[in-house]
């Protein structure tokens, strides 16, 4: 139309031209983009969307002709219709609102609300009428910082030491125009600065289509909806993983993706909480490392993770404080994504360590001897502390994304406090390059192994690689481990050096214990049964 037509219903646009209350713009725009450079803002193009529109943008019209709102504060005189904007007034207006709410504007007479015997400052008169517009309700959102973390109205609200400015703002793309827009106008007429450090700018969600969602088309997604059928922390996922910066698909096909990822995370806490329970096996402010051939003997720093009294103080086995190394340094990379609000990337990496550097490798090889040796064995509780460990620092990674799986897995790791009251941060464990390489020769040669094994596997019939003995050569032998180690680490029944890589079958007899195949099993009789156990199982029964 080359007429404006009124989008609700379709009719042509009424102009009327009437009296309005404005914000000048003018005498503060020069400060207001001066701190709009000096915020951080995510994405950086918000930057630019806000300048843009805080140069080109008109005064602000702050009056509205409606019957519901905050109404404008203003007096005039009954005879002259000349504004009252006197302090005293101003003063006795506040008052009111304080006792009576905001409804007492519209309630009360002038006579019930300004001072006995009060005088207009220009005019003299002692006859007053009311201003009935109300405020534009973005006046209401753009003060909330004044109020909120200024003025502190509220008793309960001191207690939580607010202070102005606020750390962050977060709202959508249209808020460039709006919240963030009058908040910084506010702001900086009354404080000279803007309300807010950083502002993050978030897009919107649409449906798998990527088409806007619209009760007409039918296709909104109904988050009551989704975290009845897939949970609220499946959701919170999905929110954690998309790139919040750009408008975003939602529906049952990334819910279910997302509802993948939250599993993984949680069979993993599953299995750490699992074999440590309400326990507490801490690891010692200072352990003594297993020695291994090619790293010298000595001492690494744990930070403590239990009560200094107890007695079941562990030496950390060299995989233990292989894997809290790697911990201490995916926690940096977390914290780091945090920091920059790139919880994506944080998700990323919690996901992968869970997967891959834990399920896949480090719990895959401590299992055994943590379903299998003894109680005090200082490999177990070796074993026991480090999985404390780690679950209660990737607990506390995940309970920003994740946090009533985060507040329930710790509840049952025997913290009776909430999750939400401990630091994110923590000591990162520093070991010698030595380890680290020792330890990246053994990961590629996995790998090797487990690649080679897939392809072999099947031609004897075999199809567990614990059913096998694995020969190596030169640039693929483990270094550093004794033969037990090595078979545990490659998940086989036993290693020999050789010229190339190969598997053959084991003619060990298998553990009925503990299930794996070695050297040392040899049958025992209980209860009138022959029964293959390993040495260490044997102890272990005392048999």
């Amino acid at each position: 139309h080359s007429y404006p037509y009124a989008e609700r219903d379709g009719k042509p646009v009424i102009f009327r031209a009437t009296e309005q209350w404005f914000v000048a713009i003018d005498p503060e725009r020069p400060q207001m983009i001066s701190e709009i450079g000096d915020v951080r803002w995510y994405p950086e193009t918000g930057e630019n969307r806000i300048s843009a529109m805080v140069k080109n943008r008109p005064d602000w019209c702050v009056s509205r002709q409606r019957h519901w709102g905050v109404g404008i504060p203003v007096f005039f005189g009954k005879e002259s219709g000349v504004p009252v904007l006197d302090p005293v007034a101003i003063e006795a207006i506040a008052e009111l609102v304080e006792r009576e709410g905001s409804d007492g504007w519209f309630e009360r007479s002038p006579a019930e609300i300004l001072p006995a015997g009060y005088t207009h400052p220009e005019t003299g008169e002692t006859e007053f009428t009311k201003e009935t517009d109300t405020l534009d309700v973005w006046f209401d959102s753009g003060s909330t910082s004044l109020v909120v973390l200024e003025q502190q109205v509220y008793p309960e609200w001191k207690a939580q030491r607010l202070h102005w400015p606020a750390d962050v703002y977060l709202e959508g793309s249209d808020q460039h125009r709006g919240w963030f827009n009058t908040s910084l106008i506010l702001g900086t007429t009354i404080k000279g600065a803007a309300p807010y450090k950083s502002v993050v700018t978030h897009g919107f969600v649409t449906d798998e289509q990527g088409r806007k969602m619209s009760k007409r088309l039918g296709n909104v997604v109904d988050p009551v909806s989704v975290c009845e059928k897939y949970g609220a922390d499946v959701l919170r996922v999905w929110a954690a993983s998309v790139k919040w910066e750009d408008d975003v698909p939602c529906g049952d096909n990334v819910l279910k993706q997302a509802g993948e990822v939250y599993r993984d995370l949680r069979n993993t806490l599953r299995f750490l909480i699992g074999v440590v329970g309400s326990s507490r096996s801490p690891v010692s402010d200072t352990v003594s490392v297993s020695s291994v051939s090619g790293v010298p003997d000595g001492t690494e720093t744990v930070p403590d993770t239990g009560d200094r009294d107890d007695p079941t103080t562990a030496e950390t086995e060299v995989i233990d404080v292989w894997v809290l190394a790697q911990f201490g340094a995916l926690r940096a990379r977390v914290l780091d994504a945090y920091t920059r609000f790139a919880f994506g990337d944080a998700l990323r990496e919690l996901h992968n360590f869970s997967r891959d550097t834990l399920s896949r490798f480090y719990l895959d090889v401590v299992k055994d001897r943590l379903y299998c040796d003894a109680p005090d064995s200082p490999r177990r509780l070796s074993a026991e502390a480090t999985c404390r460990k780690i679950a209660e620092g990737m607990i506390c990674l995940l309970a920003p994304i994740v946090p009533h799986t985060a507040e329930e897995a710790w509840s049952k790791l025997g913290h009776s406090d909430t999750v939400f009251i401990e630091a994110l941060s923590g000591e990162e464990l520093v070991v010698s390059p030595d380890l680290l390489n020792i330890f990246e020769s053994l990961l590629s040669t996995r790998e090797a192994v487990n690649m080679a094994f897939e392809a072999w596997k099947g031609t004897e019939g075999l199809k567990d690689s614990q059913e096998v003995i694995v020969t190596l050569p030169p640039d693929l032998a483990v270094v550093g481990f004794s033969p037990e180690d090595a078979a545990a680490f490659l998940r086989v029944s036993w290693v020999e050096e050789g010229e190339s890589l190969g598997f053959r079958r084991s003619p060990y007899e298998k553990c009925a214990r503990s299930r794996i195949r070695r050297p040392d099993v040899e049958e025992v009789e209980i209860d009138g049964e022959r029964v293959p156990l390993t040495a260490r199982d044997r102890a272990v029964l005392g048999v």
